[in-house]
């Protein structure tokens, strides 16, 4: 399949906005209807996601809950197969459909909020793929995050994402500590928990039992404490407060 986006050219001194065609190359007739189709589907649909989303935005005030309901929403359409092809979800290049008409309300602010460009090679992940990848969980396994950063921290980790056993576990241990990392030890946290289960290795965690999954999680949670040898700043009730940690049962 392919997708429309818009992509800024300079022609004769003046600055014009063009439809493009991705992947570039020799595209049928029938992929550029349905690049088409998709296209007048997204003028359609975002501005009716954008008022849901901003009524939903009234009634509650937790970042992370606004942005995994934004995932919802961009969820029915990136998972209609008749309308997307899973090849433009894995390559990212649907994402950068959606950015052409994502509404400025639905925008985060700052560098987040600009599109990526078609030139990145790595093709990161953007705020719109973070929004789809933690709806993909169920708000029971994932509502413990307090900090958009943190599943920024755990998100560009394939291989903690890849299983959802992985997450849940480590909601669970950090219940157990009765307070909640601080940014600084979240990053500790991550950064083992990714060396635990390794992207590029490619190391199948579906094999460990659920207990494995839980030992080890609880493990790379300990040492990231251990190493750390300082108090954490818990968030209670919108207050800061000093406690010592303990390690998770």
């Amino acid at each position: 399949m392919a997708v429309i986006v818009r992509q800024k050219a300079r022609i004769e001194g003046s600055d014009v906005e063009m439809k493009t065609y991705l992947p570039a190359g020799g595209l049928s007739k029938e992929e550029r209807i349905r690049a088409d189709r998709f296209d007048e589907e997204l003028c359609k649909r975002m501005p009716i996601i954008a008022e849901k989303f901003l009524s939903i935005e009234l009634k509650e005030d937790n970042l992370v809950f606004r942005r995994y309901t934004l995932g919802r929403y961009l969820r029915e359409i990136i998972d209609n197969q008749e309308l997307v092809s899973r090849v433009d979800v894995a390559n990212k290049l649907i994402f950068m459909a959606i950015w052409d008409h994502l509404p400025d309300s639905l925008r985060p602010a700052g560098p987040a909020g600009g599109k990526p460009s078609a030139k990145d090679p790595l093709r990161r992940k953007d705020h719109l793929m973070l929004c789809y990848d933690i709806s993909g969980f169920e708000w029971s396994e994932v509502q413990w995050i307090k900090r958009w950063d943190d599943w920024y921290r755990l998100a560009f980790r394939p291989g903690l994402v890849r299983d959802k056993r992985i997450i849940k576990a480590l909601g669970e241990a950090i219940a157990k500590l009765g307070i909640y990392p601080s940014a600084k030890d979240f990053r500790e946290i991550a950064k083992l928990l990714g060396r635990a289960f390794p992207t590029r290795a490619l190391r199948d965690s579906s094999v460990f039992e659920d207990e494995k999954i839980i030992q080890i999680v609880r493990k790379a949670l300990y040492d990231a404490l251990k190493n750390l040898q300082k108090k954490v700043r818990p968030v209670v009730g919108g207050k800061a407060l000093s406690c010592r940690r303990r390690p998770p049962a």
